[in-house]
């Protein structure tokens, strides 16, 4: 997924006149899936053009400290349920599959998994607990849970059991 997003904002980075390449890298911040330190290596103006055309492309761009933070709504996958669910990741599947009205707003959860989806499976796997747990702790104080989040979540458990590898 985070390739995906990559290569839709790569293309408007390239075409920035800078000294050098501009780093894009996955953002640290919860906020947003990429930063990129396109303002120390470009002039003011070609940065703006830059978040102009970015945000006409659907991104948000938030300067901080000198880098810009980007974010973009994670593209929804078409993938199947997996009939068999596996690891964490399956057991997040399976309780959204049995509550499939719950349609709590679900960014923030997706920023997180694409973004752990890239550090590593363990990672990927140990916050699909996390928000397993959240989710039943949602179910007893009779919340809605993020329905929103079962495509990417079908995507990611074949990427993770079946590609065997986490980033497509």
């Amino acid at each position: 997924m985070m390739k995906r997003l990559r290569g839709m904002i790569r293309p408007l980075l390239e075409a920035v006149p800078t000294r050098r390449a501009p780093t894009l890298r996955r953002c640290d911040d919860s906020g947003a899936l990429l930063a990129t330190n396109l303002p120390f290596l470009a002039d003011e103006s070609a940065v703006l053009d830059f978040i102009h055309s970015a945000e006409a492309q659907g991104w948000t761009v938030t300067p901080r400290n000198g880098w810009l933070l980007l974010d973009h709504a994670v593209p929804v996958p078409d993938m199947p349920v997996p009939d068999a669910p596996r690891g964490e990741i399956g057991c997040l599947i399976s309780l959204l599959v049995r509550h499939p009205m719950d349609t709590a707003p679900c960014q923030d959860e997706l920023r997180a998994l694409v973004k752990s989806a890239e550090v590593s499976a363990e990672a990927l796997e140990q916050l699909c607990g996390q928000l397993h747990r959240q989710g039943a702790e949602k179910l007893r104080r009779h919340s809605p849970l993020p329905g929103g989040l079962l495509p990417s979540q079908c995507e990611l458990h074949h990427q993770l059991h079946c590609d065997k590898e986490v980033m497509p």
